[in-house]
């Protein structure tokens, strides 16, 4: 794929709807690393916009599950990428067009990854009601008493 066609994220003044590459595990591994990288700092590792960043007095970064980001075509975030958005500068010279992709990819992926119909989910990979209810086996060994807890039957007061 000519690298002018990587770099095509609005076309016709509209952000482009469909990532230019072919999306494959591949891709979304190298999208997950890059974002690991370039963007956890500041939206967290799963996108809510908690990273580290907010921890040290910085702006919240918005958190890629509100609607309006989740709505968004994927050309705006390799948008936002290559020439910033508020607070956010670009990153056009630390990470290539391909990974901005990737990028891009692995951020569909975390929004997705919230919001997924039931549908969409294998049945082996439905989590069971009853198994979070059920209890959790006894410990090989019974727990040992606090050594400051009086013993059993005294009064606490001296």
């Amino acid at each position: 794929i000519a690298l002018w066609r990587l770099s095509l994220d609005i076309v016709g003044g509209e952000f482009v709807t469909e990532i230019p590459v072919k999306v494959t595990a591949e891709l979304l591994a190298r999208g997950q690393t890059q974002y690991q990288v370039f963007c956890s700092p500041c939206h967290g590792r799963t996108g809510r916009g908690d990273g580290m960043i907010t921890q040290r007095g910085f702006k919240k970064p918005s958190s890629y599950h509100v609607d309006r980001l989740r709505q968004m075509p994927i050309g705006y975030f390799y948008d936002v990428m290559t020439i910033g958005f508020g607070a956010m500068s670009d990153y056009s010279a630390q990470v290539t067009p391909e990974d901005r992709w990737a990028i891009a990819a692995y951020v569909r992926t975390l929004q997705y990854s919230q919001y997924a119909p039931a549908g969409d989910v294998p049945a082996e990979k439905h989590p069971h009601p009853a198994a979070s209810l059920a209890k959790a086996p006894a410990p090989e060994h019974p727990p040992r008493p606090c050594p400051r807890a009086p013993p059993n039957g005294s009064s606490a007061a001296t």
